[in-house]
């Protein structure tokens, strides 16, 4: 009789864990019912970009000027994690969003180069492109990353042009640094969790099936709104971010992510002499406030930004908040005694 007793409370247990997740992703839309999301459907001029080992990138140029904003999105993520922002600033900048790639509408990499070197050379293909005569590179996450190597491997290339550069929930020390339970992370990596991320990314078509079938459950939900997320988010951008890291391929999801945990910028950051901005969440357990002071104690003319009670997504959970402090910075630095540089 006990041991029945016993299975019973195990099973009722187990039924309720199963059930939290979709209890909390209820509460999340009834707390939240005016929620925002980026509207994906603002219209711009669709650009391809053919990188130097030949991949093909998609991305969308809003608005004109002489002085432009380049968007580099994080891990996981695509150009519509910066609708917001591309909204409020596309009628006074030239805003430049595109997908990284293997995420969004870019193309895979046939050989699985993920490096944070060549996403920067990505950005250097795309900013080339556009050409302006004045830009600053807003990069949210894995984005910032790729924004700090590419001023460290083409700074000198753009010196009279590049103005600045706002770094969005990310970091310029070692990811493991910055990250949650990064100290544990540390024990098993590089090995075995880096040849683990390598096998998982070169096999990641059968990993592909199971991240389709959970793209849409609860459980998905729940991750991306403990990982990427502060308190009471709002459950529409939660379900915005769960579809667009849950549509991005388990090849790019692996890859990506050992490219991350192998950055780091720390001994660079001291050679930045440009503006920085740093915009974090209180709550970032990604990317931290931690990391984020410790990265602008180390670079000489940077202002960090903390948003309570936030997360790793501030630039949808402060939007408007986000906006104003970037648009503050632009003005900034595009501007000399008086006139638009």
């Amino acid at each position: 009789m006990r041991i029945n007793k016993n299975l019973s409370l195990l099973s009722f247990s187990f039924a309720q864990c199963l059930m939290l997740p979709a209890i909390i992703r209820c509460l999340d839309r009834f707390n939240n019912k005016n929620g925002r999301i980026p509207d994906v459907s603002v219209e711009g001029q669709s650009f391809i970009l053919k990188t130097s080992d030949g991949l093909t990138l998609k991305g969308i140029a809003y608005g004109s000027g002489d002085c432009a904003v380049f968007f580099s999105h994080g891990w996981t993520c695509n150009k519509d994690i910066f609708g917001f922002q591309v909204e409020h600033l596309k009628d006074r900048y030239l805003c430049v969003t595109y997908d990284q790639r293997g995420h969004g509408e870019s193309e895979i990499p046939p050989g699985l180069d993920y490096s944070i070197e060549t996403l920067a050379c990505d950005l250097d293909g795309v900013i080339e492109m556009f050409d302006p005569a004045s830009f600053v590179i807003a990069g949210h996450s894995m984005g910032g990353f790729a924004a700090l190597k590419f001023l460290e491997n083409y700074g000198e290339k753009y010196c009279k042009k590049l103005k600045g550069l706002i770094l969005i929930d990310s970091t310029g020390i070692a990811l493991l640094d910055a990250i949650i339970f990064g100290r544990l992370l540390s024990m098993i990596y590089p090995h075995p969790l880096g040849s683990l991320l390598q096998a998982l990314g070169e096999k990641g078509c059968f990993a592909d099936a199971i991240r389709g079938s959970i793209k849409h459950s609860s459980a998905a939900y729940l991750l991306i709104r403990l990982a990427a997320f502060g308190r009471r988010p709002s459950g529409k951008q939660v379900d915005f971010m769960t579809n667009m890291v849950m549509s991005t391929s388990f090849t790019s999801m692996a890859l990506a992510a050992k490219s991350c945990l192998d950055f780091d910028c720390s001994d660079q950051l001291d050679k930045v002499k440009i503006p920085v901005l740093l915009l974090v969440g209180e709550k970032d357990c990604l990317t931290s406030l931690e990391a984020n002071i410790r990265t602008q104690s180390k670079m000489p003319y940077a202002r960090l930004v903390v948003y309570p009670g936030a997360g790793h997504c501030s630039l949808l959970e402060r939007a408007d908040l986000v906006n104003l402090e970037m648009a503050k910075f632009l003005d900034d630095v595009f501007t000399e005694n008086g006139k638009k540089v």
